[in-house]
């Protein structure tokens, strides 16, 4: 008995620190929107931002990989106008901005309208989503809730085509919990998690590793 309240105690603790490093990790977006390769005569339309109701996450479907060599894909080899998402999540955890939130771009055809698509840099049907990549992936999406002013669909590009992205080792279940709108808190760009939180982060990552 003794032994079980001492390892409640540790786990108890453990929450409580992992928490409070969360809450003074200092998360940013970095906008390099126009340090991407554009198509020379092609441009994306442009939207309304109350048109958006939907957040699509991707995979680069990739073992690495960055903002700019997708760029130079969709432009060179698909003759897209430009990278085909709104923001990608490198492999450290850095948010890169690559298009504006009013740019219709392509990443989920015929949601493209509504919905901001996010990539993650990885092929998670083989990699797992590190603790990096799901800290800055839950981060971008309650900050992008709070920016528009409501709720927003979460969905991977797997739920609208017939793909595996953004890949079998990513739960989208988990990622809706994370950023329910009702428990968000985001303060000058600080990324707050709480304690049930921390607790579904590293059950997640405890069960897939």
């Amino acid at each position: 008995m003794k032994q079980i309240i001492i390892l409640i105690s540790v786990i108890a603790i453990s929450f409580i620190l992992l928490s409070f490093i969360k809450k003074n990790k200092k998360m940013k977006i970095y906008n390099i929107t126009d340090d991407l390769l554009k198509h020379d005569t092609k441009t994306y339309s442009k939207r309304n931002l109350n048109q958006i109701d939907t957040i699509v996450v991707h995979h680069s479907a990739t073992e690495t990989g960055s903002a700019e060599s997708y760029a130079r894909y969709h432009v060179n080899n698909r003759g897209w106008a430009g990278i085909g998402y709104h923001f990608v999540i490198d492999q450290d955890g850095k948010i890169n901005q690559t298009n504006e939130l009013d740019t219709i771009s392509y990443h989920a055809s015929n949601w493209n309208t509504r919905s901001i698509g996010i990539c993650l840099t990885g092929n998670f049907d083989n990699q797992i989503l590190n603790g990096n990549n799901l800290d800055s992936l839950v981060y971008l999406i309650k900050k992008l809730k709070l920016d528009l002013k409501k709720e927003l669909n979460i969905i991977g590009h797997r739920d609208v085509a017939n793909k595996s992205c953004p890949g079998n080792n990513i739960s989208i279940e988990l990622i809706k919990k994370l950023t329910e709108w009702n428990s968000m808190r985001i303060e000058k760009h600080y990324f707050v998690i709480d304690t049930f939180e921390v607790f579904l982060r590293t059950l997640y990552l405890n069960n897939l590793n």
